[in-house]
């Protein structure tokens, strides 16, 4: 697909584009994107290699990969939201991108599903709300007179995370498994190192995911989110020794090729923008 369609050319010229203003060369966008795999994955490995062991709160309700299966829908959530909240639409193309997308996901991740009804409704709830976080993180960033920076949002938001977070520790009983992980052989200083050094990762991940969410738009992220689950799958069968049949294989694979069709119609999207408005501009 060298070059959209001249129909749909026209149609994306008129189509508004997430944090439009002060758009980022193509290199500040690898940059955050990169920036954004990198801690990411980071961050994820590293809890697994380090705190896998420790209590996952929904590991008896659904199984992971139905878990995975239904957070690849994220971005279908982040369009509603866009569409509902903010009359924001995207290109038939764009649409089209997101099916290798999502079903590549779904072919990587396949194997045991199982789920109970409360995990099913919990697991919808997390993907609905981590879509609604994303394109309202872009908006506050971007879409309103008032506009915030990442660290002035992390500023707000982290106390009152950081409070829902000790709580449902508590009611879970995860405090009950840090003290066991704290005892010997690990010991207590160890693991507060542990647990120090995860949360600077997180922080990391949220302050690059911000800025990035900025300057590339919810939508992106979103799928970013899903490409990151495949190179997630990818590392676990370089360091942790996952095997992969040849549906998980072509998952990757066609996730892999959805996803550069999405840059692709994106870029292709903005390079029509522009010129039309340059065109405008001429007039």
């Amino acid at each position: 697909m060298s070059k959209l369609p001249s129909n749909i050319d026209l149609k994306a010229a008129h189509l508004p584009i997430e944090g439009a203003s002060n758009r980022p060369s193509n290199t500040q966008q690898f940059l955050y994107l990169s920036l954004y795999f990198l801690i990411s994955l980071g961050l994820t490995l590293y809890n697994k290699s380090v705190l896998g062991h420790t209590l996952h709160s929904t590991s008896h309700l659904v199984t992971i990969p139905f878990h995975q299966v239904i957070r690849a829908l994220t971005p279908i959530f982040a369009i509603g939201f866009n569409l509902i909240l903010f009359n924001h639409s995207y290109s038939g193309w764009t649409y089209l991108s997101l099916i290798p997308i999502i079903a590549g996901v779904g072919l990587a991740t396949y194997g045991d599903y199982y789920f109970t009804t409360l995990g099913l409704l919990l697991t919808l709830l997390g993907s609905v709300l981590a879509a609604l976080k994303t394109v309202l993180t872009n908006r506050l960033q971007t879409g309103f007179s008032t506009r915030l920076s990442a660290l002035e949002i992390l500023h707000h938001m982290s106390p009152l995370a950081c409070a829902q977070s000790i709580l449902y520790a508590y009611l879970s009983g995860e405090v009950n498994a840090i003290r066991e992980m704290s005892a010997p052989p690990m010991g207590r200083m160890n693991y507060s190192l542990v647990l120090i050094f995860n949360a600077m990762l997180a922080f990391a991940l949220n302050y690059v995911s911000f800025t990035a969410n900025k300057k590339m738009g919810a939508l992106t992220m979103t799928v970013a989110a899903n490409v990151k689950q495949i190179f997630t799958i990818v590392l676990s069968v370089l360091f942790f020794h996952l095997k992969v049949g040849a549906a998980n294989a072509g998952g990757i694979v066609l996730t892999l090729l959805g996803g550069a069709m999405y840059a692709k119609v994106e870029h292709e999207i903005r390079s029509v923008k522009r010129k039309v408005g340059a065109k405008e501009s001429a007039v």
